[in-house]
C-alpha cells in the first residue's frame, strides 16, 4: 500500500514531464510523500525492535 500511494503520485512520473503541476498540487504531493514516508520508517523501525527482542 505504501509502494502504491507514492508510486502513482504524477510527481514522481519522470516518463511524462507534459504533466505541469500547480504549486498547490505540488505541495500536496510532496507532503503525501513525507508522511508516507515517516509512516514506513516508523514501521521498520518497530519491525527492527521486535526482531532485536527476539534476538535477546
Amino acid at each position: 500500500m505504501i509502494y502504491n500511494t507514492v508510486n502513482t503520485l504524477p510527481i514522481l512520473n519522470y516518463e511524462d514531464n507534459r504533466i505541469l503541476l500547480s504549486d498547490d498540487q505540488e505541495y500536496l504531493q510532496r507532503q503525501s510523500i513525507r508522511q508516507v514516508m515517516v509512516a514506513y520508517k516508523k514501521y521498520t523501525e518497530a519491525q527492527l525492535a521486535l526482531k532485536a527482542e527476539q534476538i535477546r
